[in-house]
This record gives C-alpha cells, structure tokens and sequence, in this order.
C-alpha cells in the first residue's frame, strides 16, 4: 500500500508541474546531426566538382591514394572526420557554415553572451589581488604576469597572464564559463583574447572561433568525455586545448584539414594526463595547467599549419582513444585526489 501511495504521489506531482504556469528554466539542447553515407559515385561527384585529381583529394583528406581509390569503386568506405569533410564539400560549407545550419537559430546571439562572459572573467581576474579561499593559501598571479606583459609585449605573457586570469576566478567560485569544464575555464579565454588584442581579430571573428571551438567541444562531448572523473584531465584541459588550437587555425585561415588535425594534435599530446587536484581543489595543479594549455593550443594550430593538412590519425580516432585510455586510469587519477600531485598534500 504504501508503494502505492508513493506512486499515486509522484504522479500527481509530475501533473501539477506539466500544468503549473510557473516560468520554466531554460535549457539549450545542442544536436550533432547524423552523417550521411556516401555512394561510390557521389564520391567521386564531390571530387570532381573539386578539380582535384585522386592525389590532391587524397592530400585533402588526410589519407592514401588507395583509399580514394576504394571509396569511389566501393571496397572500402570513409567514416567519421573523412564523412564530415565529404558533407562540408559537398554543401560548400565550413565549420561556422555547418554550427550556424545545424545549431539554434539565435546560436550567434548566444555567442555573444558566452563571449561577454569569458571576457569579463578576465578582466575580474586581472584586476584582483585577493589570495584565493582554500587552505593552499594560494596567491593569484594573473596580474603580475600581465604587467610583465606590459613591459615586454610577447604574445606568450599575454596568453599566460589571461589564462590565468579567468581560472583563477573560477578557483575563487566566480563566474567563468565552462569550456568544455570548469576545471579548464582558462584555455579558451586566455587564447581567444590574446589573440584579439595582439593581433587585431574584430569580435565577429572571435565569435566565429567560439563556433568552431564549441563544435569540437560537442563532438567530444558526445563522442567521449569532458569529464575529469571519467577520463582524467585529458577530458578537461586537453578538450580545452583541441578546442582552442581549432580555432586558432580558423583564425589564422587554415583550411579544413588543418583546423581539424590542430583539434587533434591539441587533443592527442595531453593522452594520459591524470586528474590530481591539490585537497580536491581546481588549484594545483589545474591553474598552472590551463595556462599551458592555452601556449600548445596556439603552438599546435601554428604546427598544422605549416602543414597541407595531411596527417594519419584523425581527431575521430584520438576522441575515442582519449575516451578509452581515460576510462583505463586508474580511481585515484580520476579527480579522486587520492594520487598524483595530490598525495604531496596529504595530511595525517
């Protein structure tokens, strides 16, 4: 009888909420479109319509002569990045195109907002002394890194003296954007506004970014973890440092290939990297990582750029590999604080 009641109970509350007027919270729902599968012959349509001989579209896409060659007469099929490429191609479109398609109508709108934000983050950040709440005592170091920048003008200072600007403020509880976490909130504003005021980019242009950055942040999200609990601090700082090398590389004008293989690059050389936070707080190490994570970024979409694009592992690939080697770590690397730099603070 009493299962009963509780039964009866819950949904008589499920009814009056479906009924109530009050205002409900917004959610934004956020949907990666299934990828088509391409027939031999719309292949090699896609590549015609390109001027590229089988060579040239094998350098585009990252793969050998022979794969194309078993793409178009249908012993072998592209999957994943290969498939994503095909369908940019084949609707002339690139990665801000396919968020702006794909996503809500008002996503650029939205953009603004998140923009607005991780810029303000940076800005409390830089203009605060205060040592941050926790028994580390730590001190914030943004602002004395950003007067050195001042004095010496080197991109490296500034992106460093962002970074931490913004993760600094969310180890002192105020408001950042998680991207893709809070854990790695530094990485995207610290790249992005760095970028902006030594180089010039206009704020269409970062928003632009963002889309591109959000995008590689979704597919992982989707594809893998973000989670530093589940996969350790690859899923953090390492997704943050993909997404901002991505869109790097789309500032800089690379090409598709190039922003995906920066993605992957930025995502592949933290593989492994453990999640160990000093008393269980995003201090020590995660502060101090976010600001390197912000320096590989640019170095890993200034590295894919000096390249055609052509590369053997696609990001398809490394998501799930970073997925799996993450969920292989161990308990105590998995924001446990029971392993790693954490047991340097071990207290009896």
């Amino acid at each position: 009888m009493d299962v009963f009641k509780s039964i009866t109970a819950g949904l008589t509350e499920a009814l009056e909420d479906s009924q109530s007027t009050a205002p409900k919270l917004k959610r934004r729902i956020i949907t990666v479109v299934p990828l088509k599968e391409y027939e031999p012959a719309e292949i090699k349509s896609i590549r015609n319509s390109t001027g590229y001989s089988q060579k040239l579209f094998a350098d585009y896409m990252g793969v050998s002569v022979k794969t194309i060659e078993a793409w178009e007469c249908g012993t072998n099929h592209p999957n994943g990045t290969a498939l994503r490429l095909l369908s940019m191609m084949e609707n002339n479109k690139n990665f801000v195109d396919y968020v702006k398609t794909y996503d809500d109508e008002d996503i650029m709108d939205f953009l603004v907002t998140i923009k607005d934000a991780m810029k303000q983050s940076i800005i409390d950040g830089l203009n605060t002394t205060e040592v941050i709440p926790g028994k580390l005592n730590l001190e914030r170091k943004a602002h004395y890194f950003y007067k050195q920048y001042l004095a010496n003008k080197e991109l490296n200072t500034l992106l460093y003296s962002y970074a931490l600007a913004a993760s600094e403020q969310n180890a002192s509880g105020n408001v950042i954007v998680t991207a893709p976490t809070c854990g790695s909130a530094g990485v995207l504003p610290g790249v992005f506004f760095a970028m902006q005021d030594f180089y010039g980019y206009s704020d269409e242009m970062i928003l632009e970014a963002l889309a591109v950055a959000g995008l590689v942040g979704v597919l992982v999200k989707r594809n893998g973890s973000v989670s530093g609990a589940e996969v350790g601090c690859q899923g953090e700082v390492g997704v943050a440092c993909a997404m901002a090398a991505a869109a790097v590389a789309f500032l800089k004008g690379g090409s598709l290939r190039q922003i995906e293989y920066a993605a992957e690059i930025g995502l592949e050389h933290h593989l492994g990297m453990t999640c160990d936070p000093a008393y269980g707080y995003v201090q020590i190490p995660c502060i101090e990582r976010n600001a390197m994570g912000a320096q590989r970024a640019v170095d890993a979409a200034n590295y894919a750029l000096l390249t055609d694009g052509e590369h053997h592992v696609t990001f398809d690939q490394i998501v799930k590999i970073m997925d799996e080697t993450g969920r292989d770590l161990m308990d105590k690397y998995r924001e446990t604080s029971k392993g790693g730099i954490a047991q340097l603070f071990f207290t009896c």
